[in-house]
């Protein structure tokens, strides 16, 4: 969001197109890091897509990224500046305030589920109530293969196996919680 307000400045198209794009490939390379590190898991790897960046972006993409900025700077952004001027002032506030609980429990649930699923590709069994259903509320609506055999192209590495991120200890991170999943 804070690259299309940067963006709604900018009067040349082909300029919201580059700094867009740009910017969503900055992005979409930092996420990724910052999920493999901080996670432990990886969603999606370019590394056998042409013009890929450290296979976590591809120049195609960050095209794609700038295309995507243009639409919503010149054309679905005015929309919907136009209908939120049509809402009474009363219900501003109201409508705010949902949307920001939506995303405040939404970044509570989806780090921890991101984290789970990394644990569990290694092999982590979780006893406890909230690691077991965790995944339930955040990962099956936005990924498909949750489990440990995941087969789908976005898991899978540059040999063609699915990606397991680099195996930690599990049983340091929840103690009593979590235990190794027998081979």
């Amino acid at each position: 969001m804070a690259i299309v307000i940067a963006l709604r400045r900018i009067d040349r198209g082909w300029k919201v197109v580059l700094v867009g794009g740009l910017a969503g490939g900055m992005l979409e390379f930092a996420m990724s890091l910052i999920q493999q590190y901080l996670l432990g898991s990886r969603s999606w790897n370019y590394a056998n897509e042409p013009l890929n960046i450290g296979g976590r972006t591809t120049v195609p993409f960050m095209l794609f990224w700038g295309l995507l900025c243009y639409l919503i700077v010149r054309f679905i952004l005015p929309l919907v500046l136009w209908l939120v001027h049509l809402i009474d002032d009363t219900w501003h506030t109201r409508l705010a305030t949902i949307l920001l609980a939506w995303i405040l429990i939404d970044s509570v649930v989806t780090p921890p589920a991101i984290f789970l699923y990394g644990q569990r590709a290694n092999g982590a069994v979780f006893d406890n109530w909230f690691a077991q259903h965790i995944g339930q509320l955040s990962m099956t609506t936005s990924c498909a293969c949750i489990s440990r055999t995941c087969a789908c192209e976005s898991h899978r590495g540059s040999s063609g196996t699915i990606y397991r991120p680099p195996a930690r200890s599990a049983v340091m991170a929840y103690g009593r919680h979590a235990r190794l999943a027998p081979s």
